[in-house]
C-alpha cells in the first residue's frame, strides 16, 4: 500500500506570540481539533473501518508560533481528506463549484444553512440572503458533521479569537526546502472570521 505524506505548517501570529510562546491549552486544543477534523472526515470519506492517517508533529520552527505537522495517509483514493477539508488546496477553479469545507464555511459565514441533494449527484448549499452554491457529496456530508466542525473551530476560530492574535494559518509545507509551497493556497484566518469557523 502506498503512503502519501503531506506536511503542513500551522502558524499562530500576532503581538501575543512575539516571544514565540503560546499557552499549552491553546496548542493542545488546536492540535486536537486538527486531528479530530482529519480523522472524522477520513471516516466520512472512506468508511469507519479504514485505517486512519498517522499525524505527527515533525518540528518546531522559530518565528511567531509555528509547528510542522505530517499527515501520512495510507488510503489510496481520489477523495483526499486534506483537500476535502481545504487544508491543502490547489487554487480554486472558477466553475462555481465549492471544492472544500473551508470554502463552504466562508460562504456560509456562521449562518444557518440547508443542503439539498440534486438528481445529478451534486449538492446545493442554501443560506438566506446569499446565492446558493454547489458542491459534492464529500463536502456536503463533512459540513454537516459536528465532530469535523468542532475540530475546525478548535484549529482556527479558538486561537484567532484570543487577544493579541492577528492570524492563524495552515499552509502546505515543503520539508526539503523548509518553506511553504506557494502554488497551493494557504488557509489564513483573521479575528473577523471567528464566527465563520465556529461550529455554532
Amino acid at each position: 500500500m502506498t503512503t502519501k505524506r503531506t506536511f503542513l505548517e500551522y502558524k499562530i501570529d500576532g503581538k501575543a506570540q512575539e516571544e514565540h510562546r503560546l499557552p499549552v491549552e491553546t496548542l493542545l486544543d488546536s492540535l486536537n481539533g486538527f486531528k479530530d477534523s482529519i480523522y472524522e472526515a477520513h471516516k466520512v470519506l472512506h468508511g469507519n473501518d479504514a485505517e486512519l492517517p498517522e499525524i505527527n508533529v515533525v518540528a518546531f520552527k522559530p518565528g511567531s508560533f509555528e509547528t510542522i505537522l505530517e499527515v501520512a495517509n495510507h488510503v489510496v483514493s481520489e477523495l483526499d481528506t486534506l483537500q476535502v477539508l481545504g487544508f491543502a488546496v490547489i487554487p480554486a477553479v472558477a466553475d462555481g463549484v465549492v471544492r472544500s469545507v473551508v470554502q463552504a464555511l466562508r460562504h456560509i459565514k456562521g449562518r444557518a444553512f440547508d443542503i439539498v441533494n440534486n438528481r445529478d449527484g451534486t449538492f446545493t448549499i442554501s443560506v438566506d440572503g446569499q446565492e446558493p452554491i454547489v458542491t459534492n457529496k464529500a463536502i456536503a456530508v463533512s459540513l454537516k458533521n459536528p465532530k469535523i466542525r468542532n475540530g475546525i473551530e478548535s484549529l482556527f476560530a479558538d486561537p484567532v479569537s484570543g487577544e493579541g492574535t492577528d492570524t492563524v494559518s495552515l499552509s502546505l509545507f515543503d520539508p526539503i526546502n523548509q518553506q511553504a509551497v506557494d502554488t497551493v493556497e494557504p488557509v489564513i484566518v483573521t479575528p473577523d472570521e471567528t464566527e465563520t469557523f465556529q461550529s455554532n
